[in-house]
């Protein structure tokens, strides 16, 4: 089986939510970051989980955007038992957190209703510890609905789309450096999944040549991109 991945790239965009997610956690702030997907939102939060300490990443849901099924997620994610209402949930992950100079990562918070951001408020408040919220385009609008939480947050990190050194830092990780072949990637890190569809376009056409025995050409990269067919 040919397994084709690549390490985690440091991109414009994972730059400044590495900075964000650093100021959030050494100053005990509340951020927000939202944006395009495809920027490598999520996957630079799991990178400074991965690497950091005190550091609880939770990913929400249609089916967790309510106070209770939200609260009981991020109990699941610090290993508390979920039982009780929504009070008795809170109390025990303020517990939790309180004191560890630590920081909690909510991915996909554009799911969240008003009551369950509230929740996240009153565990930033009562908690002591940073807290981000991370999503796409529709975040910021969701969050506004709360003048309480809205008020409490420190920055605030908004994402476009990717830039051409993005996707040639990200291309270089398959030794793939031909000015056509990263002008063609370029375009198509401009449409809806950014580098996500620029990423499964090069493993694509990487099989492709790999199963042929040649080099990695830009043909390889239209042919796999049309065969995806993710712009239809």
């Amino acid at each position: 089986i040919l397994t084709i991945g690549h390490e985690f790239v440091d991109t414009t965009s994972s730059g400044r939510i590495m900075t964000g997610l650093r100021f959030t956690q050494a100053t005990r702030s509340l951020v927000m970051i939202h944006g395009e997907p495809g920027v490598g939102k999520t996957i630079t939060l799991k990178e400074y989980k991965q690497k950091g300490a005190s550091v609880w990443l939770v990913t929400m849901s249609p089916d967790t955007s309510s106070k209770v099924p939200m609260l009981q997620e991020i109990g699941i994610t610090l290993g508390l038992p979920v039982k009780g209402g929504a009070a008795d949930i809170r109390r025990a992950i303020v517990a939790r957190v309180v004191k560890t100079g630590g920081i909690l990562l909510v991915d996909e918070a554009q799911h969240l209703d008003k009551g369950a951001i509230e929740e996240l408020r009153r565990i930033f408040d009562e908690g002591e510890i940073g807290l981000v919220v991370c999503g796409n385009a529709n975040l910021k609008a969701k969050v506004e609905t709360s003048d309480n939480f809205n008020s409490r947050i420190g920055m605030k990190v908004r994402l476009t789309r990717p830039s051409q050194s993005d996707v040639s830092k990200l291309s270089a990780q398959y030794d793939l450096v031909d000015p056509d072949a990263l002008d063609f990637l370029s375009g198509i890190a401009q449409l809806p999944g950014g580098l996500r569809c620029v990423v499964k376009t090069i493993q694509l056409a990487l099989m492709s040549a790999v199963g042929n025995g040649t080099s990695l050409s830009q043909q390889d990269l239209a042919s796999a991109w049309s065969t995806l067919a993710l712009e239809d």
